[in-house]
Order: structure tokens, then C-alpha cells, then sequence
């Protein structure tokens, strides 16, 4: 097993710097120019060439692309990226600054919608065929069928017209007010939440359905257990190991995929400080972003079957 995780944070080492070297492309070839923006001031002003020139040679990005990328990456190394292009803060501090939301964001997102799967999935399993089943069923697709941004407006409307009330604006530290943080993150996290349980639920019924058709249960309910054991005990955790696959894969996205929410309930959070750099042509701070957001996708998943280990003893890593 120590083996396996030592190679497996080696191979993370290629892939960081495939995604580090393909991001750094890409933000090349996209139409648009940030030293065009700022010496415009976005577009509002005018400047000359040679204004719009000397910029880019003060940025960095006179430089030849080669040299632009290995000046990246030996600041990643160094965990200096250097400063924004736009704001002019460094970009460890913005990106760390905003980063406690988003994780807090994407966990609350996850607990909720184990919350809401599995016990949805389980029941829909042990009833199949049911009404129980059904309403269940019903419910799941309709998460699956609705998009975030609309829950996280629902949400907001029902909130404002029915109870005159409406979640705080910005963000506040959890440490500092966890009332008023509840506030502020428990229903962006709700309208993440549901989407990601219909996923999980619908997961977690066919693995359980797989599963309670397995000899093993059979011998177990001959041999007189409580309904409770056999569902929980022997047939839950067995079918597990595809839930948290998927849950794993859905946290790492999360990471990245707050933008909507963030913007809807104005959270200042790595999705929507990457959404603006991406405008703003931001290459250092999207760069980073990006590269990080692959590290945590990538630790997530070693995380997973670490897991996976732990749930079922059978499985070894060699």
C-alpha cells in the first residue's frame, strides 16, 4: 500500500505539468491581450503602441513563450507565481484568500447530498417496485433535470416571497460568525447538493439492487438476520465502492464548478476569481488556479482508493 501511494504522488508530477503546460497554451492562444486591457483601462480608453509595448516588457511578457512557461513553473515550485497582472496582489495570497470558501462550499455541497442519497438509495432499492421506489425516482430525475443556477434562484424567490428573507451578501469567515457563515453557505450548498444526491441516489440503488442479489446476502438472510444487519452491515457497505467514486469526482469538480453559485449568491470564491481572470486575461492567477484545481482533483482520487482499501480488505495495491 505504501508503495502504491508513493508511486501514485510521482505520477502526479507528469500530470501537473501536462496540465500546467496545456493551460499555459491555451490562455496564449485565446483572442485578447492584458496589457491592451490595462493600458485601455478594459476597453474604455485609448494608448499608444509604444505605452501598450513598454507594459508588456514591464509584465513579463516580452519574453519568449519558453522562458514565460519556465519562469511559471519554478514559481510553482517555489510557491511564488509572482504578482496579478491585473490587480497587482500576489497570487498565492488572492488564491488562498478565497480558497476556504470554495472548499467549504464544495464539502457542505457533498455532506448534503449524502444526506439526501443514500438513504433515498437504499429505500429505493429494499422497495423496489414500490411507490416508495417511484416517488424516489421521481424526485432523482427531477435533480438530475434541473440545472444549479435555477435551483439556486428558486431558492432565493421562495426565500424572499414566503418568508421575506434573503441570504446574506458576501462571506463571512466560519471561525469568526458560524451563525451568519450557516447563513450565508448552507443554501448555495442545498441547491449543489440536490443535484449531486440525485447522481449519488440513483448510483446507490444500483449498486444496492446488484448487491442484495449476491449469494452472500442470501446466506445471510437464511441465516436469520434483522433486516437492519443485512441491509447495512453486509449489503451497504459493499456497495459503497462505486458511490464514493463518484462522490470523490463530483468534490473534485465542485472545486472548480462554484462559479454559478458563487455568482448567483455573490460569494467571493475561487470560481469566480477565476471566471474574472479568464476576462481580464489574468494569465498567472488562471494558471495557477488550474494547476491547483488539477492537484486537488488528482489527491482526491488517491484519497478514493485509499478508501477503497479500507472498505473492502480484499483489495490490495501492489
Amino acid at each position: 500500500m505504501q508503495e502504491y501511494i508513493i508511486r501514485r504522488l510521482f505520477l502526479m508530477i507528469p500530470t501537473l505539468l501536462g496540465v500546467s503546460l496545456i493551460i499555459f497554451t491555451i490562455m496564449r492562444v485565446i483572442p485578447g491581450d492584458v496589457a491592451t486591457l490595462i493600458a485601455t483601462r478594459g476597453g474604455e480608453g485609448t494608448a499608444t503602441e509604444q505605452e501598450i509595448g513598454d507594459l508588456r516588457e514591464k509584465l513579463g511578457l516580452a519574453d519568449p513563450l519558453p522562458i514565460q512557461y519556465l519562469k511559471f513553473v519554478g514559481g510553482l515550485l517555489k510557491l511564488d507565481v509572482g504578482e496579478s497582472l491585473w490587480s497587482g496582489r500576489p497570487v498565492i495570497k488572492e488564491i488562498v484568500s478565497r480558497l476556504p470558501l470554495t472548499m467549504e462550499l464544495a464539502v457542505l455541497a457533498v455532506l448534503i447530498s449524502l444526506i439526501i442519497a443514500l438513504p433515498v438509495g437504499v429505500l429505493s432499492a429494499i422497495r423496489q417496485d414500490t411507490w416508495v421506489d417511484y416517488l424516489f425516482r421521481i424526485i432523482s430525475i427531477a435533480g438530475l433535470a434541473m440545472p444549479n443556477f435555477w435551483i439556486g434562484v428558486l431558492i432565493i424567490l421562495f426565500l424572499s416571497l414566503y418568508f421575506r428573507w434573503i441570504p446574506p451578501l458576501g462571506y463571512t469567515d466560519l471561525f469568526v460568525d458560524p451563525g451568519k457563515n450557516l447563513q450565508q453557505m448552507v443554501w448555495p450548498a442545498v441547491a449543489l447538493g440536490y443535484r449531486l444526491s440525485a447522481i449519488v441516489s440513483r448510483m446507490t440503488r444500483s449498486t444496492m439492487l446488484e448487491v442484495l442479489r449476491e449469494d452472500f446476502i442470501r446466506t445471510a438472510w437464511a441465516k436469520g438476520l434483522r433486516e437492519r444487519v443485512v441491509i447495512y452491515r453486509h449489503a451497504l457497505k459493499n456497495a459503497l465502492l462505486p458511490v464514493i467514486t463518484i462522490t470523490g469526482i463530483q468534490l473534485g469538480a465542485l472545486m472548480g464548478g462554484t462559479v454559478i453559485m458563487e455568482s448567483i449568491f455573490t460569494l467571493p470564491g475561487v470560481g469566480r476569481l477565476l471566471i474574472d481572470s479568464i476576462n481580464h486575461r489574468d494569465y498567472p492567477v488562471v494558471q495557477t488556479i488550474v494547476v491547483l484545481l488539477a492537484f486537488i482533483f488528482a489527491s482526491v482520487n488517491l484519497i478514493v482508493d485509499m478508501v477503497y482499501a479500507w472498505l473492502n480488505p480484499r483489495i490490495r495495491f501492489s
